[in-house]
């Protein structure tokens, strides 16, 4: 799926700011989107907003990491990157186009693109993954403010929403008849 692709650069850099590895985090990070935004172009695919974003952050990271001690940064990324998720969901319902709406697209005939059905699912699926990004704020909030988890513990609460999301995004678009399991795994 095509959404699980574009959360991959997130999962990597994640993983490695848990082992304390800022500049290889923001280094995978974006040469990961960089690739995949490269495999998507060759395939036909359209840039979506998400990957665009990640692109950027991710740039902006390795820059960062060549001008100044990132690691002295390490505290702040995960808030920055938190709340760069956040927006770019709040963003996309303020604009009536939610961020999931170009992923579903890809996998939807042309002619339900416009059924409020269609766009109802998105919404939701959006409201989901808006969840789960403000969970992941609310602990690089904490972890700003001093409230530190155990590495193992703070890994595992950003895998598990990531897998929830994931699975609730299949879950729901095969139960709306929209997308197609057999479909969306292919995708």
């Amino acid at each position: 799926m095509q959404l699980l692709l574009s959360f991959t650069p997130w999962v990597f850099f994640w993983i490695l700011l848990k082992l304390h590895k800022s500049e290889p985090a923001a280094l995978a990070g974006f040469l990961s989107i960089l690739a995949l935004v490269i495999w998507r172009r060759l395939k036909g695919r359209s840039f979506k907003a998400l990957e665009f974003l990640t692109l950027c952050y991710f740039l902006f990271l390795v820059i960062m990491s060549f001008s100044t001690d990132l690691e002295q940064y390490r505290r702040w990324i995960n808030l920055w990157s938190s709340s760069l998720l956040v927006g770019l969901a709040l963003v996309s319902f303020i604009i009536g186009k939610p961020f999931t709406l170009p992923y579903a697209r890809e996998m939807t005939p042309r002619e339900n693109w416009n059924d409020w059905i269609f766009i109802h699912l998105n919404y939701v699926i959006s409201w989901v993954w808006l969840a789960i990004f403000t969970v992941f704020l609310v602990l690089a909030i904490g972890r700003v403010s001093g409230i530190i988890l155990p590495r193992v513990l703070d890994l595992a609460i950003m895998l598990s929403g990531i897998i929830a999301g994931l699975k609730f995004t299949l879950w729901y678009a095969q139960r709306a008849g929209i997308i197609p399991l057999k479909k969306a795994v292919q995708n």
